[in-house]
């Protein structure tokens, strides 16, 4: 599988978004994707593809198995060998340029945070052998998010906060604090979160240290959207946690050295 890989061009990408969008990029996957193992309307889309830089599906299947991974692999390859050389040729890259994405926004000169969401034994200890599967997340702040922390030290006072901070602890409420262990899960709607304590921010000798508690409920249909693999739109969800945030500031040179 590896020496015959060399003959494809490798790309992985997350579906829910391809599949849901309307901008170039998402109607590109839609065309073949749609014509793929899950025909029809709705659904995952889900799987491996196999299409020329045209956008024509060669083969396409959802699987694991490394003998039907192959299988499809060298029949693609075949396909491909039989096609005239003007299906061959690539399509300009504005032909499906995306408008936005995500990652876009990841910030080269702030700070990316990652958290890992795994599910705890019966007992609830933490300290217990880990439960397959798990899975990373990523949180990131601006310079200009990040910096600000330093500057609240003198406004806050227990009960009351800034509203920049407030933002911050609701972001990570509403899209980090989620069930997506096994996968994707859609956020908490901005209604559905509420901070019940935000302590004052110490800063001294270079560290920011503050800590707080969030509670966010979801009950009856979920107000973000679908989600492909939620059992029901009435499955009801939350979390109630309490966090402690620490950070270390260079400040000559104003970056971060540690953030947990």
């Amino acid at each position: 599988m590896i020496e015959l890989a060399k003959s494809f061009v490798p790309a992985a990408d997350e579906t829910w978004r391809l599949q849901r969008g309307t901008d170039p990029e998402c109607r590109f996957f839609q065309s073949f994707a749609d014509e793929g193992h899950y025909r029809g309307a709705g659904g995952s889309r889900q799987g491996i593809y196999v299409v020329t830089p045209r956008g024509a599906l060669l083969a396409s299947a959802n699987a694991l198995d490394p003998d039907r991974v192959l299988e499809l692999m060298r029949g693609s390859l075949e396909s491909w060998r039989a096609l005239p050389s003007e299906a061959r040729e690539a399509l300009t890259e504005a032909t499906f340029a995306p408008v936005r994405r995500w990652e876009a926004s990841y910030p080269a000169d702030g700070l990316a945070l990652t958290s890992t969401a795994r599910d705890l034994s019966l007992d609830l200890d933490p300290s217990a052998e880990p439960i397959l599967p798990s899975n990373p997340d990523h949180v990131w702040l601006s310079r200009a998010e990040a910096l600000a922390l330093a500057g609240l030290a003198d406004t806050l006072v227990v009960g009351r906060y800034p509203r920049w901070l407030e933002a911050f602890v609701r972001r990570l409420a509403r899209f980090h604090l989620v069930d997506n262990v096994r996968g994707q899960s859609l956020p908490f709607a901005p209604e559905e979160v509420e901070i019940l304590h935000l302590s004052r921010v110490d800063f001294s000798d270079g560290e920011i240290r503050f800590s707080g508690s969030v509670r966010a409920r979801a009950e009856g249909p979920w107000l973000m959207g679908e989600s492909d693999w939620t059992p029901s739109r009435e499955y009801p969800r939350g979390v109630e946690t309490n966090f402690i945030a620490r950070a270390t500031l260079d400040v000559e040179t104003s970056t971060f050295t540690e953030f947990e």
